[in-house]
């Protein structure tokens, strides 16, 4: 994982989307953007862009340390790692737009990269999409108890769940 292959899962996520909103492939310079609910109230406010591509850096240094051997201290399942890949990027929301579907590819790509070929069968996107308000507070209650990200973890390993049943049941 790199801070390029970041910039470049934007470009191809959000290239042909006809909105000003969108930069593709290009981080956010100022401090103007923010994550608000339905009702247009502020919910988040991502850490500042100064220091943005510092922290993706940092974050993708992680992503590529080994953390696989049961036996070691800082063994971290790769699903565990891939949801906190997600985590990490939507709370840094490194792009005006489009930050929620960078995180889920990033998801996707750890996933298969560690092996989980299954993840081609399985459709979290949907999910997340059809219940953004529990999504959403996955990520501030995680906000709000200092980082603590076993809401976020519990919240997507459900819908991981959900999503495996459900593939299960259309192959019958």
């Amino acid at each position: 994982m790199s801070v390029e292959l970041i910039a470049a899962m934007h470009r191809v996520g959000v290239e042909g989307i006809d909105d000003t909103q969108y930069s593709p492939g290009e981080f956010r310079d100022n401090d103007e953007v923010v994550v608000q609910d339905g009702e247009g109230n502020t919910v988040h406010a991502p850490p500042p862009a100064a220091g943005l591509a510092s922290r993706l850096e940092m974050l993708a240094k992680w992503i590529n340390q080994p953390h696989s051997d049961p036996n070691h201290a800082d063994y971290l399942h790769p699903l565990i790692k891939g949801i906190a890949l997600h985590f990490a990027l939507g709370y840094e929301h490194p792009f005006r737009d489009g930050n929620g579907r960078v995180a889920r590819a990033l998801f996707y790509w750890f996933m298969f990269k560690n092996d989980f070929s299954a993840f081609r069968y399985i459709a979290i996107s949907i999910l997340l999409r059809n219940a953004p308000v529990k999504y959403g507070r996955s990520y501030l209650n995680t906000e709000a108890d200092d980082l603590d990200l076993t809401y976020f973890i519990d919240f997507q390993c459900s819908v991981i769940l959900r999503a495996a049943r459900e593939s299960a049941v259309s192959k019958k």
